[in-house]
């Protein structure tokens, strides 16, 4: 969802709109990374928490795919030069943050590569841990969006349209995947 969101916007406006969007998303893993290996996962691990951010994150992919599909109904591309310094950024933090399955995959993945690992598992090894991961995040922020800034001198109007159109169908695939696992949540707690 994070990456066709940053495809979307990177086809539309180049370099800086994708970068941003990815990097939020780099941001919001660091969250979830953090409350995971630091022992706060306890308090999103309820299901009230987790509905509420099943709840949040859908209604966020739902109004992105709006906006994906309504730009491809109104053959419309925004303009490149449109400021979007701040935009991008919490849109990937916000797709990050309001999936509550970031944090099953920093306790589950992120626990488990290290004392994989490592017999005894020091505060240092978590450490590096997330900084190795982190740091690979950063570099597919920086190839994703230097990928789609380099090809969007080859593309054209019908071709944006495309991409946004399969970025709003997915995005709103997305979106039900996520509504569903939030409506079953709903009906565990009654």
């Amino acid at each position: 969802m994070i990456t066709a969101e940053a495809v979307r916007r990177g086809t539309n406006a180049g370099f800086g709109p994708a970068f941003r969007v990815e990097l939020g998303s780099v941001a919001g893993d660091a969250v979830w990374a953090v409350i995971a290996l630091t022992g706060g996962a306890i308090l999103v691990q309820h299901r009230v928490t987790q509905l509420s951010l099943g709840l949040v994150g859908t209604f966020f992919l739902f109004y992105l795919s709006y906006q994906s599909l309504r730009d491809v109904l109104l053959a419309r591309v925004p303009a490149s030069n449109r400021d979007d310094s701040s935009g991008g950024f919490l849109t990937g933090m916000l797709l990050s943050l309001g999936n509550p399955f970031g944090i099953a995959f920093w306790l589950s993945v992120g626990s488990t590569a290290v004392s994989s690992r490592i017999t005894h598992p020091q505060l240092v090894h978590y450490f590096v841990f997330f900084f190795t991961f982190m740091l690979g995040a950063l570099a597919w922020c920086f190839f994703l969006a230097g990928l789609v800034a380099w090809g969007k001198r080859y593309i054209n109007l019908p071709f944006i349209r495309w991409v946004n159109l399969a970025c709003g169908l997915f995005l709103a695939g997305f979106g039900l995947q996520l509504s569903w696992s939030s409506l079953q949540m709903l009906l565990q707690l009654r």
